[in-house]
């Protein structure tokens, strides 16, 4: 990983905040976004963050919240962005932390990269924040 570029763990519910015309995000996380846009920081995720976004704007289509081109529309903004996609490997220590935090095994992912990085975790699941608050002592 890149010296001098703080890199931040995010999860879908920060990127869909962003994304969805009709949801505000949080100030703070705005400025997040602003410093990633302008190569401040750097954007981490594990690979499921693509099919969790992917997925909620499908639903999103079907719950008819949103027509089909907005949805490409959506689409094609969230693969423009130049987040780092990383590969898990280590299941067993998500799965054990899942256990443990009473997370699902992909929420976990995300406390498991964050701690591992040691970088922050960008989320606006209130479990999922608990539970890395916990897990880093911040």
């Amino acid at each position: 990983m890149e010296e001098n570029i703080e890199f931040v763990v995010i999860d879908a519910s920060v990127i869909l905040a962003k994304l969805m015309p009709d949801e505000k995000i949080i100030e703070y996380f705005e400025e997040d976004f602003e410093s990633f846009l302008k190569g401040e920081i750097n954007f981490l995720a594990p690979e499921l963050l693509s099919y969790e976004v992917c997925n909620a704007i499908k639903s999103s289509y079907l719950s008819k919240r949103l027509d089909k081109s907005m949805c490409k529309s959506l689409l094609d903004k969230f693969l423009k962005w130049d987040i780092n996609y990383v590969k898990v490997k280590d299941f067993k220590k998500i799965f054990l932390g899942s256990v443990d935090s009473n997370l699902s095994v992909y929420d976990a992912t995300y406390v498991y990269l964050a701690k591992k990085y040691k970088c922050r975790l960008l989320t606006l699941d209130k479990k999922l924040r608990k539970a890395w608050e916990d897990e880093t002592g911040k």
